[in-house]
């Protein structure tokens, strides 16, 4: 079973993406995967401007209820630990170029630091620019090596949904 970490970027496509949304459940129901999140993602979901609509209904509440269900009891806690590790990765992101403020990052890094820890398989994001940039790897892959951690597989949204349609392609 892989352990899987969705992004908060992943959520906003899954509300407008119903096929990749029901793979995704079908191999949650099959229990191929297992998704999980936690509170930075949550704060972030939580964030959306309440005047956002998709339709007629709120965009924030659709996408924490798709959270909700999606993780259903497998929250990973940040802690003493999770903070470190993202200033860690934050200190050599900068060290080998990257050029963002803490501030636009962060988050970034304590959701990569609590997949790390937890030891999850896949991290999925649409933010390519900053999460999956090449100075944020290779601050992961350096700082979890130094402390012996594995990276999770960083996988863009575009590229998953492409493995996810390969559920249903006759073999």
């Amino acid at each position: 079973m892989n352990k899987i970490l969705l992004d908060t970027s992943v959520y906003g496509e899954l509300i407008l993406d119903v096929k990749s949304l029901e793979k995704i459940e079908k191999l949650m129901n099959n229990k191929k995967i297992l998704i999980y999140g936690n509170k930075v993602i949550r704060d972030e979901l939580r964030s959306v401007s309440s005047m956002s609509k998709l339709g007629k209904f709120s965009k924030r509440i659709i996408l924490l209820n798709l959270y909700d269900k999606l993780v259903s009891g497998h929250e990973i806690k940040i802690g003493d630990l999770t903070n470190l590790l993202a200033k860690k990765y934050y200190e050599e992101y900068r060290k080998s170029g990257g050029k963002e403020a803490l501030e636009i990052i962060e988050n970034d890094f304590v959701i990569i630091a609590s997949a790390s820890i937890k030891e999850l398989d896949i991290v999925v994001s649409y933010d390519t620019k900053t999460m999956l940039s090449g100075f944020s790897i290779k601050a992961y892959t350096k700082i979890n090596l130094e402390n012996g951690l594995r990276n999770p597989a960083f996988i863009a949204f575009e590229e998953y949904k492409k493995r996810l349609n390969l559920i249903d392609s006759p073999v």
